[in-house]
């Protein structure tokens, strides 16, 4: 019996403080103004049928978040699809610039091969230009009159005479030293012929390109008029010593075998070969 006093007592007692506490909040919301929106109509609580609606979405949802581990698995399925992606664009990129190395070493092969052939075209297309330009072959006529035979002759006359005593000293080596000695004189020949040269009708039309009128003969005021269309800077001292000097009648003028003769001192005559 005394125990169960001394639970009473302790029952009241804890009631005295709860309900004590509950005025005090009582208190505290009053004075906050917190009972009115305790009883406002959005704080109120749910109809069953609602609540039972959260929990399944609730549930819906945390099934959702659970999906991870698929999609763990995509993430992983989709860096390796991307990590071969950046493979095949590794691996395209280094056949483009093995392809652009090649294609460089076929175009530095070619631009080698097209530079090698180059020069032959030039002085091939150089030659034409010189062939062609009448003007340039009689400056080179005139200009050169001083040119002469004669070096080239001493050279061939000296050649023979060390052949011929050669041969004197060996006379078993008569034939090969002849042979040699022909070859020499036709390569001086070659050496001191010009790149231009003229036939008898070249030289013929050359001669009347200068006496347009055809008088027959080259005056110094012929010279004087090819001199102003070539752009030759000749003086009249200069042309009347040019004529002075193949003027073979010494008339003070120039006929077609002297000009014949200063083409052939020139060597630039062509010669019929044997």
């Amino acid at each position: 019996m005394a125990a169960g006093r001394e639970t009473d007592e302790q029952l009241t007692e804890y009631e005295k403080q709860r309900l004590s506490r509950i005025r005090e909040n009582e208190a505290r919301l009053e004075a906050l103004g917190l009972r009115s929106l305790a009883a406002s109509p959005l704080l109120r609580n749910s109809s069953p049928g609602t609540a039972k609606g959260k929990q399944k979405k609730r549930s819906v949802d945390e099934d959702e978040e659970y999906v991870p581990s698929d999609s763990g698995g995509e993430e992983k399925d989709e860096s390796s699809s991307e990590s071969a992606q950046d493979e095949e664009v590794d691996g395209e990129g280094k056949s483009a610039s093995m392809s652009r190395a090649k294609g460089k070493k076929r175009k530095l092969s070619k631009s080698g091969k097209s530079t090698k052939n180059t020069p032959t075209k030039g002085s091939a297309s150089f030659a034409e230009v010189v062939d062609d330009d009448t003007s340039l072959q009689q400056a080179i006529a005139l200009s050169l009159a001083e040119y002469s035979e004669k070096p080239v002759t001493s050279l061939g006359a000296e050649t023979s005479s060390t052949v011929t005593r050669a041969s004197e000293s060996t006379p078993q080596k008569n034939s090969k030293a002849s042979i040699q000695d022909s070859a020499k004189n036709k390569k001086i020949k070659k050496l001191g012929k010009s790149r231009i040269q003229l036939s008898e009708d070249d030289v013929v039309q050359f001669f009347f390109s200068f006496d347009e009128v055809g008088k027959g003969y080259i005056t110094p005021w012929d010279l004087e008029r090819m001199a102003t269309i070539n752009d030759f800077i000749w003086t009249d001292s200069e042309i009347s010593k040019m004529i002075r000097c193949f003027d073979s009648d010494g008339d003070g003028k120039i006929n077609l075998e002297d000009f014949r003769s200063i083409i052939s001192q020139c060597n630039m005559l062509q010669e019929h070969e044997k």
